[in-house]
């Protein structure tokens, strides 16, 4: 950090010709924090006045195409103290987070924040002086990452209370500046002769192992080894399901009976369908008015049969008596199922041998 007079401005022009190239601000102002009012035409910029700051942004694409961060060796920020109303400090930083600020838009409703440090504790004690501080970090990184340009704020320290002169000032005419020092790249030399080569160097450590290669293709198949023992038998699997059912084979022949039968007679039973019944049968010999008692539930599962006592199917006025729990099923009229008590009168006069029940 330097402190110059005026005049020392013309011995640093002189002695960076040719390598050192100077820009004036494209914008410059100040702003109140929370105060919605704009000084961007203002012919100074007063810092520490009501808390105000200052904004000073340089176009670093009038710099040389294809400058690199490398090449800036130094930046130069520059100001001219024109009056002082307390002295003290002033702490420049690079300003952060507003690039497309303008002079005729800034407000301290809508300025930029305070981002790196350019120079923490700058002396403003005597006015009609130049106040100089070194920049290269903050165009350095401007030419690295051009949106990052917000440009230089200035705050006052404590108490104090300064002016500078803005770009506006024609009184003075000494508007802010930013010298830039740039290398100079002379065109590449020819490549020179390439060296002996050098002793092999010592092994190096083993590297990590790398990463299991693909698979190889499969080798031929090799002989048939000898059959071993037979295992032991598995458990047995659980049940599959049922298949399903087969078809209803076809209707027998109808059965018929012939002679002479007594009661508990065991016979195979015709169906009206021509099917058969097996199992043990009680006959009765009837005839005309006759009364069948049944011999109660102990019967179950055995068929009844009524059978005319004269042979010639005209026994008449048959009566059917159930006790107990007899429950019977007359396949003759179609399987209707009587509960307990009388069954009615049946008359044999259809030709067969007879009529039939089941008991239930």
């Amino acid at each position: 950090m330097k402190i110059w007079i005026r005049h020392a401005i013309t011995g640093l022009a002189l002695a960076t010709a040719g390598m050192a190239q100077t820009l004036v601000p494209s914008q410059d102002a100040y702003f109140v924090p929370g105060n919605a009012s704009n000084f961007g035409t203002a012919t100074t910029i007063t810092v520490g006045n009501s808390s105000s700051m200052g904004l000073v942004q340089f176009d670093l694409t009038q710099l040389p195409a294809g400058l690199t961060s490398a090449q800036i060796q130094k930046a130069t920020f520059t100001l001219f103290l024109d009056h002082v109303g307390v002295g003290g400090s002033v702490h420049i930083t690079a300003a952060s987070g507003l690039t497309s600020w303008t002079e005729l838009g800034l407000t301290g409703m809508n300025a930029p924040a305070p981002g790196a440090d350019v120079a923490a504790s700058v002396p403003v004690i005597a006015a009609n002086t130049f106040i100089a501080v070194d920049a290269t970090t903050a165009v350095q990184n401007w030419i690295s990452t051009p949106s990052t340009n917000s440009g230089f704020m200035i705050q006052a320290n404590g108490s104090t209370s300064v002016q500078f002169d803005s770009k506006e000032n024609l009184n003075t005419s000494h508007p802010p500046t930013l010298t830039v020092v740039l290398a100079s790249s002379g065109p590449a030399g020819p490549t020179g002769a390439t060296g002996p080569a050098g002793p092999a160097g010592p092994q190096g450590a083993t590297g990590p192992q790398g990463p299991i290669g693909p698979t190889g293709p499969m080798g031929a198949t090799g002989a048939t080894g000898a059959t071993g023992a037979t295992g032991a038998t598995g458990p047995q699997g659980a049940t599959g399901p049922q298949g399903p059912t087969g078809a209803t084979g076809a209707t027998g022949p109808a059965g018929g009976f012939t002679g002479t039968y007594t009661v508990g007679a065991t016979r195979a039973i015709p169906l009206a369908n021509g099917a058969t019944v097996s199992g043990t049968s009680i006959v009765y010999f009837v005839s005309d008015g006759a009364t069948v008692t049944l011999p109660a539930a102990s019967t179950q599962g055995k068929n009844l049969i009524l059978i005319d006592a004269t042979l010639n199917f005209s026994s008449n006025g048959i009566s059917i008596q159930r006790q107990g729990t007899d429950v019977i099923q007359d396949p003759n009229t179609n399987g209707t199922t009587t509960t307990a008590g009388p069954y009615g009168t049946i008359n044999l006069m259809s030709s067969g041998d007879g009529h039939w029940f089941v008991m239930q």
